[in-house]
């Protein structure tokens, strides 16, 4: 914009407002606004992958875990152990309940 008002007579384009300068300056604007929406719904992108990244994680070790057991390898089946996973489980889903209801009022927002 700054280039445009230097190109043409600035004192003219400010004093009268030229509807050409209007529509440049709406359409910047329009463009800002659906930028700035696509980095926010990236980044909601991104955090739903490190929820499901996450998930992967508390399954691997759970099930590696269940894996030894049943073999004999690891510590006999200790409800600490069992109680430690099913937290982690729970803390997963609260934080996963917590984005996905402020995923649903972004979403509501953006299609507006």
């Amino acid at each position: 914009m700054t280039q445009l008002l230097e190109a043409c007579d600035e004192h003219r384009l400010k004093k009268h407002r030229s509807p050409v300068l209007r529509q440049l300056e709406a359409y910047e604007e329009s463009w800002k606004k659906e930028h700035d929406a696509l980095r926010k719904c990236w980044a909601w992108q991104d955090t739903a992958l490190v929820g499901i990244s996450v998930h992967s994680l508390l399954e691997r070790v759970d099930r590696a875990w269940r894996d030894r057991v049943f073999r004999g390898v690891g510590k006999p089946f200790a409800d600490e152990a069992n109680e430690c996973y099913r937290s982690l489980f729970q803390y997963w889903l609260r934080v996963t309940d917590a984005v996905s209801s402020a995923n649903k009022r972004f979403s509501r927002m953006i299609m507006v």
